[in-house]
């Protein structure tokens, strides 16, 4: 048997209602929606689009993007909505009922600072610069095939994003 330690900051209890595989992946969608916010680096008053908010990289992407000062609009269905609302965010697009690209200009012409995706496929990318303040930086856009082929790029390994 193997046996490791790690300083009593760095560990939680796991909860009773769960297993052991159920609780070591719960850090997972943390840890990359904490990724996510850091490519995209939202300073306070930035205003930011979550797209796939409800999920589980998408619900902490939304707290953290909050917590450093953004003004947040997530994509939630209207029964969502009060969920996201609880995260910190300031508006809601319902993605089932209206085009996201022309929402968001609908209420900021002048377009938002950032994006992070975490649903879309890659080819959405180039309707979201259209929506974005800094049209053509894609360091403020973010979507998860694209984070992901950059930390394989960064690490030397081949991904199929």
């Amino acid at each position: 048997m193997r046996h490791t330690s790690a300083r009593s900051g760095v560990t939680a209890k796991k909860p009773e209602s769960i297993d052991f595989a159920e609780a070591a992946a719960l850090s997972t969608p943390g840890l990359t929606a904490l990724d996510l916010v850091d490519a995209v680096n939202p300073k306070e008053l930035d205003t930011v689009l979550v797209v796939g908010a409800t999920g589980g990289v998408g619900s902490y992407a939304v707290q953290l993007a909050a917590r450093r000062g953004a003004r947040v609009i997530a994509t939630a269905r209207q029964a969502n909505e009060a969920f996201v609302r609880e995260l910190g965010v300031a508006e809601t697009i319902d993605h089932t009922a209206e085009d996201i690209v022309g929402a968001v200009l609908v209420a900021h012409p002048d377009g938002i600072d950032a994006i992070i995706d975490v649903v879309s496929a890659p080819t959405c990318s180039t309707a979201w610069l259209g929506s974005s303040r800094k049209a053509g930086d894609w360091r403020r856009l973010c979507t998860l095939p694209t984070w992901r082929a950059s930390q394989s790029a960064a690490s030397g390994q081949r991904t199929s994003a």
